[in-house]
């Protein structure tokens, strides 16, 4: 790799948004938008996935507590 190339990767800055990567080129003033892949999207859904799966765990674990409570109340022992 030469000087010149070194100094043009130096140009180059890369951000991040959702949805998409915008990569300035600081020396130039230009900028890039790249819509995300299929890669990044999976990751999302899979970190949606994880999100859900953990709710609805919360709530399969509660479920029967929550039944004694409202029996409970509703018969005036709690």
């Amino acid at each position: 790799m030469s000087g010149v190339d070194l100094n043009m990767a130096q140009c180059l800055r890369d951000v991040g948004r959702f949805g998409y990567n915008e990569i300035h080129n600081v020396c130039s003033g230009t900028v890039t938008t790249v819509p995300w892949g299929l890669p990044e999207w999976t990751g999302v859904a899979f970190l949606g996935l994880i999100v859900v799966s953990i709710v609805l765990f919360y709530v399969w674990l509660n479920y029967p507590k929550w039944l004694w409570q409202r029996r409970m109340k509703r018969e005036g022992r709690l």
